[in-house]
C-alpha cells in the first residue's frame, strides 16, 4: 500500500513543474498557486526527492531533477557571491539572504543528483561545499552559522537547531556520495550539541533557539508562537526527526557508533510521545510545547506525524520491543485516515484539534518532502 502511496505522491508533485522554470506552490488539488514567488527550500527539496526517486529506478522523473538542477543553476543561484538566494520570482530576487536552512537542501538536491548522474551536478556540489565551508560550517562550535546577508558580509546573531539538524542529513547525503567519513563525524557532532541540550532542559527535549554564542533563548518568538519554521518553545516533530537522523547516524558509523545516539533518541522520542501525543484528547500531536512541557500550539502538523512513523518504523527495526511497532501501527494507521487525501495522494499539511483541515500556519500542500522520506522509509 505504501509504495501506492509513494507513487501518487510522485504524481502529484509533478504538478509543480513551472516550465519558465522552478517549482511552484501546490494548493489542494494540484494547481499552482500564481500569487506565491518560488520558494529555494520548496525548489530544492523538491529537486532532492526526484533525486531520490531516480535513483530508486523511476525513469520517469528523470526530467523533474534536471529541470529542478538547472532552475538552482539559473534562477536561484548568485553568480557574484556564490550561494542560493532564499526567494525568487520569474524575473527578480526577492530575498537574497542566503540560509543554512535552504542550504541543507541544496547540498541534498546536488548530492542526490550526482549520485543519479546528473551532467554537471558534481562540478555544481564541489561549488557548493567550497561556499559551505567559507561561511556556513563553524568549526570552533561544531555547528552551522544560521544566515548571511547577500554579500556574505553580515552573519546573523541567531543560531537555529532546525538548519543544523537538516545538515545532520545533509552530511548523511554527502557521505553517500563521497565515502568521506568526515561528514559522519560532523554529524555527530551536531548531534552531540543538540542532545546534550535536551538534557539541559527540564522537559529533556531538543530546543531550537540560541544566541549568538549558541546559549540557548527560551523567549525567542514568544508572541508568534505558530510561526513555521521558528515557533516558540520546542517543536515535538523534532524530537522524532532527531531520533531518526540519530539511529541512521549510528547505522552509518556502523561499530564506530557511540551508544549515546540510541539511548538518546530512544529517550527524546519517548518523551514527545508522552507530551505530545493525544494530550487533548483527541488523536494526533500537537506542535509546540514551552519548557515545561505544556502544550502552546494544538494544531497537528502532516511533517510532524510523518516524522513520528518514520521514527517508529526505523526503532522497531532496531529494537523488537513491541511498544515501537505498536506506535507505528497506530499512528499510520491515524495518517491514513486524517492527513492522507486518497483523490491525489498529496497529505493535508495542518489540522487543528478536533482533526479538521485548517490553514492556519501552512496553506495549501506545496511540500512532499517528509512524506515521501517516510513512505520511502516504510515502504
Amino acid at each position: 500500500m505504501s509504495e501506492l502511496h509513494r507513487s501518487k505522491l510522485i504524481e502529484f508533485a509533478k504538478k509543480s513543474l513551472i516550465k519558465s522554470g522552478g517549482f511552484g506552490w501546490l494548493t489542494a488539488t494540484g494547481a499552482i498557486d500564481e500569487k506565491k514567488n518560488l520558494a529555494a527550500w520548496i525548489n530544492f527539496r523538491m529537486t532532492y526527492i526526484f533525486g531520490l526517486e531516480k535513483i530508486s529506478g523511476n525513469e520517469s522523473v528523470a526530467k523533474y531533477l534536471e529541470h529542478g538542477i538547472t532552475t538552482m543553476r539559473n534562477q536561484f543561484y548568485d553568480e557574484e557571491n556564490g550561494g542560493f538566494y532564499a526567494e525568487v520570482s520569474t524575473t527578480e530576487t526577492i530575498d537574497s539572504q542566503k540560509k543554512a536552512y535552504e542550504f541543507a537542501f541544496a547540498l541534498l538536491a546536488l548530492s542526490t543528483a550526482t549520485r543519479a548522474g546528473v551532467v554537471g551536478a558534481k562540478e555544481d556540489l564541489v561549488s557548493a561545499l567550497d561556499i559551505f565551508e567559507k561561511y556556513f560550517w563553524d568549526e570552533s562550535f561544531g555547528l552551522v552559522n544560521e544566515s548571511w546577508d547577500q554579500s556574505f558580509t553580515l552573519c546573523n546573531e541567531y543560531h537555529g537547531l532546525n538548519a543544523n539538524m537538516h545538515t545532520v542529513e545533509a552530511f548523511l547525503e554527502l557521505y553517500k556520495s563521497s565515502g568521506d567519513a568526515n561528514w559522519l563525524n560532523r554529524a555527530l557532532r551536531i548531534c552531540k550539541f543538540a542532545f546534550e541540550e535536551a538534557k539541559k532542559t527540564d522537559v529533556g527535549l531538543i530546543p531550537e533557539h540560541f544566541d549568538e554564542q549558541w546559549v540557548l533563548d527560551k523567549e525567542f518568538n514568544s508572541e508568534n508562537p505558530g510561526d513555521p519554521f521558528h515557533p516558540y518553545g520546542i517543536i515535538i516533530g523534532h524530537q522524532f526527526e532527531w531520533a531518526r537522523l540519530a539511529i541512521e547516524l549510528s547505522l552509518a558509523l556502523e561499530s564506530t557508533a557511540p551508544k549515546w545516539l540510541e539511548v538518546e533518541a530512544k529517550n527524546v522520542y519517548k518523551i514527545a510521545k508522552r507530551i505530545g501525543w493525544k494530550i487533548d484528547g483527541a488523536p494526533g500531536f500537537i506542535y509546540t510545547v514551552d519548557f515545561s512541557g505544556n502544550p502552546v500550539v494544538h494544531m497537528r502538523m502532516h511533517w510532524v506525524i510523518t516524522e513520528a512513523v518514520a521514527a517508529a518504523c526505523v526503532l522497531s527495526k532496531i529494537d523488537k520491543s513491541s511498544h515501537f511497532a505498536a506506535d507505528f501501527s497506530e499512528w499510520w494507521g491515524y495518517a491514513e485516515k486524517y492527513f492522507l487525501d486518497q483523490s491525489n495522494g498529496s497529505w493535508r499539511h495542518e489540522l487543528n484539534a478536533l482533526n479538521e483541515e485548517s490553514s492556519t500556519v501552512w496553506d495549501g500542500r506545496p511540500d512532499i518532502y517528509h512524506a515521501y522520506q517516510t513512505l520511502a522509509i516504510i515502504y
